[in-house]
């Protein structure tokens, strides 16, 4: 019976002298440390107005500067310019100014004198003759402007499609003569507005 204990006890010791270095050998693995993660932050969502800028629509008439509104942000501001007469060509002037659309300096005919005018853009009326369309883009900064036409027309000329180089009778040419201090004057005779640059 002793000798029966004594394989036992000589069994379980050698069950943990096998056990052991198995053990202390787990306990030294080191768990994997968790890597940390930089969350990406997304990009900010662009206000695409802004980059793409402030659409305004221009119509031009007898005798009218007429803006699908009358104000924009600063920054870009397209203009689509159409002349919707039938009659005459127009063109289109973007003036800085304090000083109001109605007010600006004018030379002895009553037109703007645009040696005197802080213009930041324009439409020739070569670009804008009966029926055509433009596009004019500037960047403008805060401000008071004017939106202006600063043609003008002997208003013979443009009566029943007589011109310079028409034959006309004598009382057509007396009609002529006595209209030829009737200068028609765009900007006199009201194709001026004013637009504001927030």
């Amino acid at each position: 019976m002793r000798r029966v204990r004594g394989l036992l006890v000589l069994g379980a010791l050698a069950l943990a002298a096998f056990t052991l270095p198995f053990a202390a050998a787990c306990e030294d693995e080191e768990e994997p440390e968790a890597t940390a993660t930089t969350p990406v932050e997304s990009p900010e969502a662009t206000d695409s107005s802004q980059e793409e800028g402030t659409a305004i629509e221009i119509g031009l008439q007898e005798w009218a500067v007429l803006a699908s509104a009358t104000s924009a942000p600063a920054g870009s501001v397209t203009f689509t310019i159409t002349n919707h007469s039938t009659e005459m060509e127009h063109e289109f002037k973007v003036v800085k100014t304090d000083l109001g659309a109605a007010n600006l300096p004018t030379l002895d005919d009553g037109n703007a004198d645009e040696s005197q005018l802080d213009i930041a853009g324009a439409v020739a009326a070569e670009d804008l003759q009966m029926g055509d369309s433009a596009t004019l883009t500037l960047n403008l900064e805060a401000g008071s402007y004017a939106l202006i036409c600063t043609l003008t027309h002997e208003a013979a000329m443009h009566m029943g499609g007589a011109t310079e180089d028409a034959q006309v009778t004598p009382d057509e040419t007396m009609a002529m003569d006595t209209q030829e201090d009737e200068l028609q004057v765009h900007y006199r005779l009201g194709m001026r507005t004013d637009f504001t640059v927030e």
